[in-house]
């Protein structure tokens, strides 16, 4: 059933109305309000039919996935950290690489770029606090969680690739 255009109305109920009693093509059989909701959710937001096409397939991988080489083309999203945001970053980043390593093997590529991704974002946060930081104290604690974000990096990438 197509959808019809209707005059804009006074309120909501009567543009409902319009639409509802609108006669439908050939003959003057009113459309079910189960018809009119799902022609209107086609509508405004390009819904597949449930009965004839296919629902795409939540975390299922398409066979045309292809690991994309986004190394180059990267920039890493720099956020303003405290030693502290630093220290728990790193802890969710070596506990969620055991995860990384069982969503490879399932096939799914797209997190663990992701993952790999928000490696570098650790690295070009923690880069960017060195560059603020003046005393030499901090600085040396600083270096030490840079160098260890940059081993989990490469390990992270060895065991991911």
């Amino acid at each position: 059933m197509p959808i019809q255009l209707v005059p804009v109305m006074k309120s909501d109920n009567d543009a409902f109305n319009a639409l509802f009693n609108a006669p439908q093509t050939k003959t003057d059989k009113k459309p079910t309000a189960k018809q009119v909701e799902s022609d209107v959710f086609k509508a405004l937001f390009n819904a597949p039919n449930t009965e004839t096409e296919k629902k795409p397939v939540i975390n299922q991988v398409s066979s045309e996935f292809k690991k994309p080489n986004l190394s180059s083309t990267y920039v890493p999203i720099v956020v303003p950290i405290t030693m502290k945001d630093c220290g728990r970053w790193m802890a969710k980043m070596y506990k969620k690489l055991g995860w990384m390593a069982l969503a490879k093997s399932q096939g799914k590529l797209h997190k663990v770029d992701s993952y790999l991704k928000s490696i570098e974002d650790l690295i070009g946060s923690i880069e960017m606090r060195l560059a603020q930081i003046k005393e030499e104290d901090k600085k040396y604690d600083i270096n030490i969680e840079l160098e260890r974000a940059r081993k989990l990096k490469g390990f992270a990438e060895r065991l991911l690739a």
